[in-house]
């Protein structure tokens, strides 16, 4: 392990209270979706909407190889057995351990009653069951999207509700709350953090992955162009989907103020996106190549989508593009998921 010192880096949230916008918003993150009147307002709304958040100090971060964050054996055979069993090709399987193993790894075995919020397809609660084979998993999603194996373990008991109001309502208390990428979705990180506090048993862990969407140069190259949120057709690298786009120092900061004590942040060396090998240098070289192809390709099909349509194209087009930019991995939204780093957040009351 190596200890990372970085500085106080400024993040942002976007500030939208409704919930209907919100929504929405999850659903149509590049403003394409059916109202067009939806749309329009909240583009015009943007720039009020965005927070920048300065926290007043650095952090250390943990940056861990491979060999020390890897599953204790009884728990990676424990895993793999589980994701066989649910029907997962083992072509996937290698995948998904690089993927989710390394998150799970620090999971005491003998943890009791586990939070999963924002669940998905399940894969993940395969993992925290073998981490923590006794362990009752409450698993929290706005719908239904398990696998049908994963519905089928006797473990898991899944809600489909609104993480808020779940956590504003329940009055259970977990050892372990756990959140895969999707904590980045609120729009309001203060409230939930403070939320998931509320909710930990003495002694409890708060277990957080999430993308450091805030590091990513692009981002604030947009903000520093006053044109930037005349179309929709530029919100490819800002995505509205991600409402926080936080750093090592904000993120720690947050958690602080929501009433934790204790708050690591750990990375994996050479690895700090998953997708992307490398570290912040290959980070940025990497952004830095796809955002001259970027230029090159979409920003020439934008000019002229404007000449044609003005600033306001119709959702279809808008749709049309983004479709095209999913194609490529230099297309502006894959880009910055693919160079944003990932950190593992380890938070105790």
């Amino acid at each position: 392990m190596k200890q990372v010192l970085v500085g106080p880096q400024p993040a942002l949230v976007l500030v939208f209270p409704d919930v209907e916008q919100q929504v929405y918003l999850q659903s149509y993150p590049f403003l394409n979706g059916p109202r067009r009147d939806l749309n329009e307002a909240l583009l015009a709304r943007l720039p009020l909407a965005i927070s920048v958040r300065n926290p007043a100090s650095g952090c250390q971060v943990e940056r861990h190889c491979a060999q020390e964050l890897r599953l204790r054996p009884p728990v990676e055979e424990r895993a793999r057995s589980l994701l066989d069993s649910i029907g997962v090709p083992d072509r996937r399987i290698a995948g998904l351990m690089d993927r989710f193993a390394w998150k799970v790894s620090e999971i005491p075995a003998d943890t009791r009653a586990i939070l999963d919020i924002g669940c998905g397809d399940g894969i993940e609660l395969a993992f925290l069951h073998a981490a923590a084979p006794d362990a009752r998993i409450t698993a929290i999603d706005w719908h239904d999207g398990l696998m049908a194996g994963i519905k089928n373990m006797s473990a898991v008991h899944f809600k489909a509700l609104n993480i808020l109001d779940y956590l504003e309502a329940t009055t259970e208390r977990f050892d372990l709350i756990f959140s895969n990428h999707v904590i980045e979705h609120m729009y309001d990180p203060d409230r939930v953090c403070a939320l998931l506090q509320r909710c930990l048993a003495p002694g409890g862990t708060l277990l957080m992955a999430l993308p450091l969407d805030g590091l990513v140069g692009s981002l604030w190259r947009v903000l520093a162009n006053p044109k930037a949120f005349e179309s929709p057709l530029g919100l490819g690298e800002f995505d509205l989907g991600h409402a926080w786009k936080t750093t090592p120092s904000d993120v720690r900061g947050t958690l602080l103020s929501a009433g934790f004590g204790s708050v690591r942040l750990v990375q994996r060396q050479g690895m700090l996106n998953a997708a992307t090998a490398g570290e912040e240098t290959e980070l940025v070289r990497f952004e830095a190549r796809g955002a001259a192809l970027y230029n090159i390709v979409f920003g020439a099909l934008r000019r002229a989508i404007g000449m044609v349509f003005g600033h306001r194209p119709p959702s279809w087009v808008v749709s049309l593009v983004y479709a095209l930019e999913r194609r490529v991995w230099f297309g502006g939204n894959n880009l910055k998921n693919t160079v944003a780093p990932e950190v593992l957040v380890r938070a105790s009351p």
